[in-house]
C-alpha cells in the first residue's frame, strides 16, 4: 500500500523502541505509508543514528521504563509531531537474560520486565491521553497499539517475568480499550509471531534464524491491522479472552445405554454421576476418563449427515462474559447464554457451519458477571 492509498498517511505515530528489531522495521513501514514517525529509545547515539537514516522521523533518548521520564518523553514526542494520533507500545523486556525459572528470577529483574511491558506503557498512555483524544474530537484516528505475545496467553517454563508482563499488558489493552471506546480511543493487542530480533536472540540463542519470520514481514500484520481497524474494513473484536482446554466433545450414538458400555469397556471412559441428570431430562450423557482430561457429551440420535461434532471449549465465568462480547463484535450480535443450571454455555458456527460451545462450570459467578454486563448496557 503507497502513501496516497494509506489511512495511515498523515498520522503523527508515536512508537516506543524503534532503533532495532520490530520497532525499526514499523519505523520504516509507517514511512513510507506517508505517516509522521516520532520514536523513542534508550540508547541515545542509536537513537541520532535511526533519525538521520530516516528522514521524517523524530528520535527522542529516553527509557519509558522509568517514572521519571514519562511526562517529559510525552511533551517531547507530541511537541515534535504537533499532536498524537496513533501510539505503538513495542518496547520490551525480557527480564532475566538468559530466560531463568521465576524461583531463581531476581526481584529487580521482575520489576524490570514490568515497569518496560506494563508500567511504560501504563504511564506513556495516560501522559497523552489528552493528545490522543483531542486527536479523536477532531475527527482523526486514535489508536494505541500494544504488541503482545503468545508468552503471555500461554505459560512457558523459564519465560516467567516476559510472560507475567505481557499477560498483564494485553489485559490492560482490553480495560484501556473499554474505558476509552466513549473518547473515539480504541486500543488494540497483536501478537506478530516469532521474528529474528535481538530480543528473541537473546531469549533463544540456539534459534535457527531461518526459522523465524523477518521483522519486516511482522512489521506488515502490524500495519495491517492498524490499517484494517482506522479504515473500518474490520471491526476489531476485543483482544481475545482466554480458553483454558478443550472441555467436552459431541458425540451421536443411536443406542445411549450400549455406547456407554462400549465407552467403558473399550476406551475405560465412565459417566460422570454428577452430570447424569442431564441425561435424564433429554441432554447428553456425560463420560469421561479417569483423570478428568477426556470429556464426550453422548448425545442419543442416529448419526446422519448433518451431525456435526460440536467442539465444547473451557472458560472461567469472566472470560465466558468476555467471550459473549467479543463474539458479538466478531458474528455481528452475541450468542444467546444457555443456563443448563450447573454450567453456563455460549453456541456458535464457524463459516463452514462447525458448531461450538464455550462454556464455564462458575455457574453462580457468571451468572453475576452476566446481571452486571446487562445492567451496565
Amino acid at each position: 500500500m503507497n502513501t496516497t492509498t494509506s489511512p495511515l498517511a498523515g498520522l503523527r505515530i508515536v512508537l516506543t523502541g524503534g532503533t532495532s528489531g520490530l520497532g525499526l522495521a514499523l519505523l520504516k513501514a509507517l514511512r513510507q505509508r506517508g505517516a509522521h514517525v516520532a520514536f523513542v529509545a534508550r540508547n541515545a547515539e542509536r537513537v541520532r543514528a535511526v533519525a538521520a537514516a530516516h528522514p521524517g522521523t523524530h528520535g527522542v533518548a529516553g527509557d519509558v521504563a522509568d517514572k521519571q521520564q514519562i511526562h517529559a518523553l510525552a511533551l517531547q514526542l507530541a511537541g515534535v509531531l504537533g499532536g498524537v494520533d496513533v501510539l505503538i507500545h513495542n518496547a520490551s523486556s525480557l527480564g532475566p537474560v538468559p530466560l531463568k525459572p521465576l524461583a531463581d528470577t531476581e526481584c529487580e529483574q521482575f520489576d524490570d520486565a514490568l515497569a518496560t511491558n506494563v508500567l511504560g506503557p501504563f504511564r506513556l498512555t495516560r501522559a497523552l491521553l489528552g493528545s490522543l483524544a483531542a486527536s479523536a474530537r477532531d475527527g482523526r484516528a486514535a489508536r494505541v497499539l500494544f504488541i503482545g505475545s503468545d508468552a503471555g496467553l500461554n505459560a512457558y517454563a523459564n519465560w516467567g517475568a516476559y510472560g507475567a508482563s505481557k499477560a498483564a499488558a494485553r489485559h490492560m489493552a482490553a480495560i484501556w480499550d473499554q474505558e476509552l471506546e466513549a473518547l473515539g480511543i480504541r486500543v488494540l493487542e497483536l501478537d506478530p509471531g516469532d521474528m529474528d530480533t535481538p530480543l528473541h536472540a537473546a531469549a533463544v540463542p540456539d534459534a535457527d534464524p531461518a526459522s523465524l519470520q523477518r521483522p519486516a514481514d511482522a512489521a506488515d500484520k502490524v500495519i495491517a491491522r492498524l490499517e484494517a481497524s482506522i479504515a473500518g474494513t474490520a471491526a476489531a473484536p476485543p483482544a481475545a479472552p482466554t480458553l483454558d482446554d478443550v472441555d467436552h466433545l459431541h458425540v451421536y450414538v443411536r443406542d445411549r445405554a450400549a455406547a456407554e458400555a462400549w465407552y467403558r469397556d473399550v476406551l475405560g471412559l465412565a459417566r460422570i454421576d454428577a452430570l447424569a441428570h442431564w441425561a435424564r431430562d433429554g441432554g447428553p450423557l456425560t463420560i469421561a476418563n479417569a483423570g478428568g482430561s477426556i470429556h464426550l457429551a453422548l448425545f442419543e440420535q442416529p448419526p446422519q449427515a448433518g451431525n456435526r461434532s460440536t467442539l465444547a471449549l473451557s472458560t472461567s465465568a469472566g472470560g465466558f462474559v468476555a467471550w459473549r462480547r467479543r463474539l458479538a463484535a466478531a458474528l455481528g450480535e452475541a450468542p444467546r447464554a444457555v443456563d443448563h443450571g450447573q454450567s453456563w454455555s455460549l453456541y456458535f458456527r464457524d463459516p463452514d457451519g462447525n458448531p461450538y460451545e464455550i462454556t464455564t462450570y462458575e455457574h453462580a459467578a457468571a451468572a453475576a458477571a452476566l446481571n452486571a454486563a446487562e445492567g451496565a448496557r
